[in-house]
């Protein structure tokens, strides 16, 4: 953190400076417009923000209840198991004919895109 060149940084009506550095940097949260989910289930997505409980189901469920993904997760048919779909699945398809509908990375490809369809929005609070 950088001190103001002009005014004051304010927090609760005091000034920035009488906060440890520390404790200023554990409250904050950076939520980027432009957010990537990795080709994994929402579980493992969600479970990345949660390096020491990584495989805890109560946790991640917790987590996702109160960045408010929990509506997201709920409309989906396989929930948290959901997988992702990303750049990873479609290097394997570079050598694939376009017009080859029947090949089984096509299909697959397929399904994996029907499982997830998020708005921007809920990407955000899955990632938050």
């Amino acid at each position: 953190m950088y001190d103001p060149t002009s005014g004051d940084i304010l927090i609760d009506n005091e000034p920035i400076a009488s906060y440890k550095l520390e404790d200023l940097r554990r409250a904050s949260a950076v939520l980027s417009q432009e957010n990537e989910l990795y080709p994994l289930s929402l579980f493992e997505n969600i479970a990345l923000g949660l390096p020491d409980c990584p495989r805890d189901v109560k946790a991640v469920k917790d987590a996702a209840k109160k960045a408010g993904a929990w509506s997201v997760v709920g409309k989906l048919d396989r929930g948290l198991d959901t997988e992702v779909i990303g750049v990873g699945h479609y290097s394997v398809l570079s050598n694939v004919p376009s017009d080859d509908s029947n090949h089984p990375l096509r299909k697959k490809q397929e399904e994996l895109e029907k499982n997830l369809d998020l708005s921007s929005g809920e990407k955000q609070r899955v990632v938050a």
